[in-house]
């Protein structure tokens, strides 16, 4: 019978958890912040939680509490790639307001060497690098998502965007 219970304890944590990322997609934020509260008195370091209340938090422009939240789930579970990932994502995004932001982005999305996060590291550090107009060093990390995942559409994408804004970049050498 404890059994049971368990897995019903369980099986609802999973189905809360789904719950709480349809409600982000679909934009009912106030609904999903309350699960996770919920969620976050039956345990505060639920990294899982603290997760969708970043995610929360960078919908509602609230980059600094979205971050903070971060590396709060990070202290918990300091090797989670995906947190790790949606860390760097942020400090990319945020450095317009924070100078040091993209090196520190640059810094964790080097440390994904493997798992499910590999590809979308590669492709944002390819997008970090072509913003700073390293375009080699971009296509190089693209060439590495395409031999982890030869089929995968956004790093083509991401390499037609480098080669359109080197060429555009050549042209205004050219012209001066």
């Amino acid at each position: 019978m404890a059994q049971g219970f368990i897995n019903k304890q369980t099986t609802e944590g999973i189905e809360t958890r789904s719950l709480i990322a349809e409600l982000i997609e679909k934009n009912e934020i106030q609904r999903a912040k309350k699960l996770c509260d919920n969620e976050l008195e039956k345990n505060q370091a639920d990294t899982q939680v603290l997760f969708f209340l970043s995610k929360i938090a960078a919908k509602q422009s609230d980059v600094d509490t979205a971050i903070d939240i971060l590396l709060k789930a990070l202290n918990n579970e300091p090797t989670h790639l995906g947190l790790q990932f949606e860390l760097a994502r942020l400090l990319y995004s945020s450095r317009s307001s924070y100078p040091d932001a993209a090196k520190a982005a640059l810094n964790l999305l080097n440390q994904i060497n493997s798992g499910e996060y590999y590809e979308r590291a590669k492709i944002l550090l390819a997008e970090i690098f072509t913003a700073s107009g390293y375009y080699e060093e971009a296509v190089n990390q693209l060439k590495m998502a395409l031999v982890a995942n030869p089929d995968n559409m956004e790093a083509y994408l991401q390499w037609a965007k480098v080669l359109i804004k080197e060429a555009k970049n050549t042209e205004r050498s050219e012209e001066h």
